[in-house]
């Protein structure tokens, strides 16, 4: 690749992480589509999935300053069945909800984060942010040997991305080790593991090789929570000369990896270990193209830069962060 920059990826919408959303978990039989009022307004709507002996619940807040509860009955026949998944998206902003590019008029909506609960029932109340999707992945009547025992989250630790397909292992003191992969949300179940001690561990290609959890116990009647944060090898922040973060600035290797920043002029680039250029251009602000050279070659090794970039060449700097 010569020192021209790639082409420049356009930002993802507040739309698409709710159309991942509905992608991955909308599937099965449309149940009800329902709304709730709350005093005048027409703020909760619901649509209810069945899907292999689950229900997915799509639990949206219109409204962008006030939290909602809302009221959810499985039925007399159904019954929550131990781990309940919650993929919460929000905005922020004056229009929080807008399918507007995410960088702009101070609108910045993150990945849906997976949070975990156990529950056993068919009626409950969930809470509701302010201009929010959630929605709610609930397993019905589970045998106890089939229901979870341990689950968690393998996210980055800069920008807080979900890691996707990673292999997570279950090694007994002695015995097979069981493994399974994380879901587009970074999410992992082990169901059906024997009780005994394991080592819990998390292989995340492009990051810093996470060493194994200290000895954990499992127990078929609890659900354990472990979660994996992860450091990617090539990691930093671009800012202007003004100190603005340089929001969609494309940040790449001479190798082909690439990526571009977030809101916050924050970026991650999982590579594998080796010798790298990296490079950050602003398209639009700047035709300036700040580069570094990388070495990456030690195991277990990891680089954190932050770029200023500007017109003027006394401005210009890539100094090591923190």
């Amino acid at each position: 690749m010569t020192g021209a920059p790639p082409a420049q990826r356009q930002w993802v919408t507040p739309t698409y992480y709710a159309q991942k959303l509905l992608g991955q978990l909308g599937r099965g039989i449309a149940l009800a589509t329902d709304a709730s009022y709350q005093g005048a307004n027409r703020d909760v709507f619901a649509q209810v999935f069945e899907d292999d002996e689950r229900y997915r619940i799509f639990l949206l807040n219109t409204n962008a300053t006030s939290s909602r509860a809302q009221n959810i009955y499985l039925g007399a026949a159904n019954q929550a069945s131990g781990l309940i998944v919650a993929y919460v998206l929000t905005g922020t902003g004056a229009n929080p909800m807008e399918a507007t590019n995410e960088c702009q008029y101070g609108i910045g909506v993150p990945e849906p984060e997976a949070s975990l609960y156990l529950y056993d029932g068919n009626y409950f109340s969930w809470g509701l942010p302010p201009a929010s999707l959630t929605v709610l992945d609930i397993p019905l009547n589970r045998p106890a040997e089939n229901r979870p025992c341990l689950a968690g989250v393998v996210q980055s630790t800069r920008c807080g991305r979900a890691l996707v397909d990673v292999e997570v292992q279950a090694a007994p003191s002695g015995g097979p080790v069981t493994t399974v992969r994380t879901n587009a949300f970074g999410l992992y179940e082990f169901a059906g593991l024997a009780p005994g001690e394991y080592t819990i561990t998390a292989v995340t290609p492009g990051h810093i090789p996470l060493p194994g959890s200290a000895p954990v116990t499992v127990d078929a009647d609890e659900l354990l929570a472990l979660h994996f944060p992860s450091v990617a090898r090539l990691q930093g922040h671009v800012r202007l000369a003004n100190d603005d973060n340089a929001r969609g600035a494309v940040v790449w290797t001479t190798q082909g990896d690439r990526t571009v920043t977030d809101c916050e002029g924050e970026f991650e680039l999982p590579v594998a270990p080796g010798v790298y250029t990296l490079r950050a251009y602003v398209p639009g602000i700047t035709g300036v193209i700040q580069a570094v050279p990388v070495d990456l070659t030690e195991l277990g090794s990891a680089a954190c830069f932050t770029f200023t970039l500007s017109n003027n060449p006394a401005e210009r700097s890539a100094v090591t962060c923190q």
